[in-house]
């Protein structure tokens, strides 16, 4: 079976980002906080532990927008 080749011919590389684009379609833009700093944190089993983490964090101006707990805190 035989299947059809596009080719992007342009004078910029904007010009080809534009053009791959149109043949694969646009990304999503995720959410700002998707980006930047996030904690995993082991064994913190309640709320009151996360959020000494957090106000640490505030506390030395550290930025973090995402803290969750790992594996650990599951049960079985």
């Amino acid at each position: 079976m035989r299947g059809e080749i596009d080719i992007i011919v342009a004078a910029t590389r904007a010009e080809v980002v534009r053009g791959y684009a149109e043949l694969t379609g646009r990304i999503w833009m995720p959410p700002r906080w998707a980006a930047r700093f996030q904690q995993s944190r082991w064994s913190l089993h309640e709320r009151g532990g996360i959020m000494d983490v957090a106000r640490n964090f505030r506390k030395r101006k550290i930025p973090c927008d995402v803290i969750y707990c790992d594996i650990d805190y599951m049960d079985g």
